[in-house]
């Protein structure tokens, strides 16, 4: 499938938890294109996003899948002011890449690490969780990240063609917020039988930055230096 990176370097290096601000300041010079910001409306698109905002090393990463690969490549990014919330940053370097991607059941498991922290709780499942023992909770956050892959084939139109088999996952807690509400995150590694694009977000808020994972072998600063 077809992937589309835009990324963008600021007159200062982003923040992490930036990733919002950055959706914001480019959903908000096309309000017509609702993969940008999943609203139409005042309503909602509940299907997994197919575009995701990130900030790593400093500067905003735009990833697009399919559809939203598509939506990327309409717009020209050539805006040289966007407006973070309060502050008015200048793009100083803009660059697009697209590329093919692979997605889905692998024969061998690859192993993975979080880049950010991975929403994987809602309120109903945060309240099992901390009562869970330490076996039961790591079980959960198995079949947690089992759903959020199969969440993410069916906004893909991908059909799962076998059972996915999370394996080795260990993760700690770090407290986080997201819109000034406290909530639990998770860094860790974990490795499956599934291929997942590259930077490529899933679990809670994946479009706002949350939950970007990166193979465990990969070199990030190599995978970065080919977007620049």
């Amino acid at each position: 499938m077809e992937a589309t990176f835009i990324t963008l370097k600021f007159d200062r290096a982003l923040k992490i938890g930036e990733a919002n601000l950055l959706r914001g300041a480019v959903a908000s010079a096309y309000p017509e294109l609702i993969l940008l910001h999943n609203h139409d409306g005042d309503k909602y698109r509940y299907s997994a996003p197919l575009i995701q905002y990130k900030v790593i090393d400093g500067n905003g990463i735009i990833i697009g899948i399919e559809s939203g690969s598509e939506v990327l490549k309409q717009i020209a990014f050539d805006q040289e002011e966007y407006r973070f919330g309060e502050d008015s940053l200048q793009a100083l370097e803009r660059e697009v890449k697209v590329r093919d991607v692979t997605f889905g059941i692998s024969q061998d498991d690859i192993k993975y690490r979080f880049l950010n922290p991975w929403m994987a709780l809602n309120q109903d499942n945060y309240h099992l969780y901390v009562k869970a023992d330490s076996s039961k909770q790591k079980l959960m956050l198995e079949t947690i990240l089992k759903g959020n892959l199969i969440s993410l084939s069916k906004g893909l139109s991908y059909t799962v063609p076998a059972k996915i088999d999370v394996k080795s996952l260990t993760c700690s807690a770090v407290p986080i917020k997201l819109k000034g509400t406290p909530m639990l995150g998770f860094y860790g590694r974990f490795s499956v039988n599934f291929i997942i694009p590259e930077l490529w977000g899933i679990g809670k808020s994946a479009s706002r930055g949350f939950g970007t994972v990166k193979r465990d072998a990969s070199n990030l600063s190599n995978l970065i230096g080919g977007l620049l």
